[in-house]
């Protein structure tokens, strides 16, 4: 059994996504083999391996871990199936047998480039100056505040009231993150403090590869705010990365938005998938906030807009597309 710190460690080292963080959550399971430095994170769901982000290895590795993982999947009567893969790993996936099509995309910030002068952003400006006059600052857990187990359950509290505003049960897993649950504390979360209260929390974590730097994760807040509190929030984080010399802010992928010609050029494709995906973008809000979610990254204004792709181990079946929302609590 691999440990999260030598996952992590294998991350730093071979890791090219910045959602690879994810893969360390405590629900996200471990493949490797012996003699080879690397893993795939999966989750079963009793009848399909999900991979989450490809294979974490040094690019030599790749194909004898991928080629031992579809093995292994064969052995256990499992389907296969890759999400948030990249195309630096695509081709390799659809050499051995998948079929891929693009699921939505990513969004970075470049923090060197990244500044808030100018008319683009002053409707963001404006927002941000009425949550200051309304008395909100911002801090950081562990370093202007302690982080403790009052605050954990501040956090939870708003996590709860959060759910409840949204009239869901059920977090949702697999493809975000979950506070702590690596074990390795290198989340940071910086909070919106109102009237001496915890009121919002956004949860950053390491992000490696091309992009590095730090994924803007969870977003929690109580359900009256002043406008432009969670904007504040994540102004006074981009303040602190970029005072540390950190490059980049990645926003993480939005799925079931943005699938377009230029970036779904597989193949292997399957042009059933592909309707599936336009129908949910225009009508599929209730299953997935696409759209408010990508509207809250693109306010940002990226600079980079990045295609992530979801891979199946032979022909695309709908039943696979279903498992994946419901392992996710989408569904």
């Amino acid at each position: 059994m691999v440990d999260s710190a030598r996952k992590f460690l294998w991350a730093e080292r071979f890791g090219n996504h910045p959602s690879l963080f994810l893969t360390l959550n405590s629900g996200i399971s471990t493949f490797t083999v012996e003699g080879l430095a690397g893993y795939l994170p999966f989750q079963d769901d009793g009848k399909c391996l999900f991979i989450l982000t490809g294979v974490i290895s040094s690019a030599d590795n790749r194909e004898p871990l991928l080629k031992a993982f579809i093995s292994h999947a064969v052995e256990h009567g499992r389907e296969l199936s890759c999400v948030q893969l990249r195309r630096d790993q695509a081709d390799l996936f659809e050499r051995l047998g998948f079929h891929v099509n693009q699921m939505g995309c990513s969004y970075t910030l470049d923090l060197e480039r990244f500044s808030m002068a100018g008319s683009p952003f002053m409707s963001l400006r404006n927002k941000i100056k009425r949550a200051e006059k309304a008395g909100v600052i911002v801090k950081e857990l562990g370093v202007d505040l302690p982080n403790g187990p009052d605050q954990q359950r501040m956090l939870s509290s708003i996590t709860e009231e959060w759910l409840k505003a949204k009239g869901s049960k059920k977090l949702l897993s697999f493809m975000v993150g979950d506070l702590g649950a690596s074990g390795l504390d290198k989340e940071r979360i910086f909070v919106a403090v109102l009237h001496d209260k915890i009121v919002g929390f956004i949860s950053y974590v390491p992000a490696f590869g091309e992009y590095n730097g730090w994924m803007h994760d969870l977003t929690r807040r109580v359900s009256k705010l002043p406008p432009g509190t969670m904007e504040l929030v994540n102004v006074e984080a981009i303040k602190r990365f970029k005072q540390e010399g950190e490059k980049y802010l990645n926003f993480g992928l939005t799925p079931f938005y943005g699938v377009t010609d230029e970036f779904d050029t597989y193949s292997s494709r399957s042009r059933l998938l592909r309707w599936i995906l336009g129908a949910l973008e225009k009508q599929g809000q209730r299953i997935y906030p696409a759209a408010s979610q990508v509207a809250y990254k693109l306010k940002w204004q990226p600079m980079s807009v990045t295609p992530e792709y979801f891979a199946t181990y032979g022909k695309f079946r709908v039943g696979i597309l279903l498992r994946l929302m419901k392992l996710t609590n989408a569904i």
